[in-house]
């Protein structure tokens, strides 16, 4: 793949090979053996016959075999796929039987140790490593005949990895460990060897790589990988902030990107399945995981991929008899949306994004193991991870302004971290799943209402004057570091129009000073103390400690001070943009438990300014795209309870004039008002239920 770079920019040509456009959205699942919903495909999750006997998998399940070959013609057949996730027993003649010359094929080498051990692969290979050199051979011939094939050459590697059991020092020494280690024979390094005595190079070839955690998502695209998908559902954090992530990082890098959806519970990890009476008995919820395929199918996957869809989207009978479960018919509606009716959905708009250093680490809280966030861990060894105290809480306290309510993905199927939880151990919650318990109002914090709208990339400092271009509001968040070209770079950005927004604590002193920002002393002080918005008047006083700078700003407006008039917040014109500076410590409290009141207002003032969409009242979930000659607005009522209010979405031109309006979710009419640059739509939204705006232009 020829890359063609400015500073750290990356753009793809049209000519790669096995490159998606913006209309190829592939929805996959598991199907003979795979599992994946794409942009563009979506594919049935199947079982090969002669795989490991169901009842080790799932309880009670009417089966001891799926039939793969009737699952994979009756989904094709319902339109539910268009691409394909093959995991094992991997053959050219398999392969063939995927079809690959029609339909998307992802060939998996997510856990081939597991197909190893299968007892016909036993007879056939001497070990492990014989029977890799086998896979990789078969892999390489696929990828070189089918250009609508890829591979991925590991999966959850970074979650899942076996790190190292030293405490790490810091992020710097995390990160040559963690890359050291990817890398080595025990990651993947040993099937990328096999792959390019083959001739295939993942910098260039169609060679995927999947993820299970946020930390390393930059990197993988830094590194060359051209599609990277991670997991969300089972023990992972929050969905919104995942797609954050890896959006931003495919946005820096120019790249694809898509979500695995895993319907795993925490309890007991038991995926999503059903009974022969049509009742599901495991799993997170319908309603969810119809929720989060259309987040990603609006928030611009190219990818969407549903794990053990035939477990989720089947029911059957003792004599093999099937018919579409309830999650199943909401597959089959999802794939009529994004694959026929309604494909086109433009470009989501994003004009925020969120600056981390490049050795952060930070993963959110998640599973019923990790309930605090923490840098550079691995879900499967604790013992090398720090906290992520001081000003790296900053991280979460800016991602909660934005996704308020996303840690409580953390223990919401725990007893002692939820005592709402009705159940008290596995079998309770089993017997409660049979008996039809309602699991939608223990699934809080997997998807959360947006008050700006999830509108917001996370970017590494080492994205470059193109990419930063594309953002109205760059936030800095947790510690950072610095250097001459960074500070050029971002002294460029602001100068251009672009509004930065960091606490004196995240700033060199170097571009302080070029922007007029003077310290008057290098030693902190301490108050406890009431703050006041000058701008709108609004105090606030709910007894908190703060740690501040002493500073004198000559050219700023102050924005935010104390009861005693100490200043707190500035606003600094450089060139066309402008720096607002706290002098509050990471703008937070002094234990870093939230953002300082006043910081969190003055913050919100400058993104409903940019905004593409808000709720009156809050509550939803709210995407906007656009596209030529119309804008998408969805909203999501991730909560409780009936949302009746109005949904104002900002234009994107002031030229634009409303023509109609329509929900293309439901294919209703629907009514909305043109005032003042923004259009105005009265919606009812049920509980766990959505509704997707078409805004066509004149």
């Amino acid at each position: 793949m020829k890359r063609i770079t400015k500073g750290n920019d990356m753009r793809r040509e049209k000519k790669d090979r096995g490159i998606l456009t913006p209309e190829s959205f592939i929805i996959t699942g598991e199907g003979l053996g795979w599992d994946a919903y794409t942009l563009g495909i979506f594919t049935a999750n199947e079982i090969e016959p002669g795989a490991v006997p169901t009842h080790r998998i799932v309880p009670d399940f009417p089966l001891e075999i799926i039939p793969a070959e009737r699952l994979t013609e009756k989904s094709e057949r319902l339109g539910m796929f268009n691409g394909i996730r093959l995991l094992d027993n991997l053959t050219s003649d398999m392969v063939a039987r995927c079809r690959p010359d029609k339909r998307f094929l992802i060939v998996d080498l997510l856990r081939p140790q597991w197909d190893f051990n299968r007892p016909e692969n036993k007879s056939r290979f001497r070990d492990f490593p014989q029977y890799l050199v086998h896979y990789c051979k078969v892999m390489a011939q696929a990828l070189k005949k089918y250009p609508n094939v890829w591979t991925c050459v590991g999966g959850e590697v970074d979650g899942g990895a076996p790190w190292m059991t030293w405490k790490f020092r810091d992020g710097k020494e995390a990160f040559r460990q963690w890359k050291q280690y990817l890398f080595s024979p025990r990651g993947i390094g040993k099937r990328l060897a096999l792959l390019k005595k083959h001739g295939i190079d993942y910098r260039r070839d169609n060679v995927m790589i999947h993820g299970g955690e946020l930390f390393s998502l930059h990197y993988f695209y830094e590194w060359g990988f051209r599609f990277v998908w991670l997991e969300r559902g089972c023990l992972q954090s929050n969905q919104q902030l995942g797609v954050a992530f890896l959006r931003g990082a495919a946005r820096q890098y120019g790249r694809q990107w898509g979500l695995d959806f895993s319907p795993h519970h925490p309890q007991g990890s038991q995926t999503a399945w059903h009974d022969v009476h049509g009742r599901q008995r495991g799993g997170w919820s319908g309603s969810l995981l119809l929720r989060g395929w259309l987040m990603a199918f609006m928030s611009g996957a190219d990818l969407v991929h549903e794990e053990e869809s035939h477990y989720a989207n089947w029911i059957f009978d003792a004599k093999g008899n099937l018919r579409l479960s309830d999650i199943g018919e909401k597959a089959k509606r999802f794939a009529d949306f994004a694959l026929r009716r309604h494909p086109t959905r433009g470009r989501t708009r994003t004009p925020v994004a969120l600056m981390l250093n490049y050795h952060h680490g930070f993963d959110a809280r998640h599973g019923w193991f990790m309930t605090d966030p923490e840098a550079w861990v691995g879900r499967l060894n604790f013992r090398n991870a720090f906290p992520f105290e001081g000003g790296n809480a900053n991280i979460s306290n800016i991602l909660e302004m934005f996704f308020p309510g996303h840690n409580k993905s953390t223990g919401t199927t725990d007893k002692a971290l939820n005592p709402d939880v009705p159940w008290r151990c596995e079998e309770e919650y089993n017997e409660m799943r049979k008996d039809g318990l309602d699991i939608r109002p223990f699934e809080d914090g997997q998807l959360v209402p947006s008050p700006y709208g999830d509108c917001m990339d996370v970017l590494l400092d080492n994205a470059g004057s193109g990419t930063l271009r594309n953002y109205k509001i760059m936030f800095l968040a947790g510690r950072q570091e610095w250097s001459r070209t960074q500070t050029h770079r971002f002294l460029d950005y602001v100068s251009q129009g672009g509004t930065l927004i960091a606490s004196m604590s995240q700033l060199p002193e170097s571009l302080l000073r070029k922007v007029g920002v003077l310290r008057k002393s290098s030693s902190l002080g301490m108050k406890y103390d009431m703050t006041r918005c000058l701008e709108d008047g609004e105090e606030f006083g709910d007894c908190r400690y703060f740690y501040y700078s002493k500073v004198d700003v000559p050219n700023g407006r102050v924005l935010g001070e104390t009861q005693n008039h100490a200043p707190l917040i500035w606003e600094v014109p450089y060139g066309k943009g402008r720096v607002v500076v706290t002098a509050v410590l990471f703008s937070q409290d002094a234990p870093g438990v939230s953002l300082l009141p006043l910081c969190r207002h003055l913050f919100g003032n400058y993104l409903d300014a940019v905004v593409p969409a808000k709720a009156s009242p809050e509550g939803l979930e709210l995407i906007v795209n656009d596209g030529p000659g119309f804008a998408l607005a969805a909203a999501i009522n991730n909560g409780h309870k009936t949302w009746r209010g109005t949904l104002s979405v900002k234009k994107e031109r002031t030229t634009d004039r409303l023509q109609s309006v329509r929900d293309i979710w439901r294919e209703e009419h629907a009514m909305g008002t043109d005032r003042n640059g923004r259009v105005t739509i009265k919606a009812t939204i049920a509980p766990y239920d959505l509704r997707i705006f078409r805004i066509r232009w004149k």
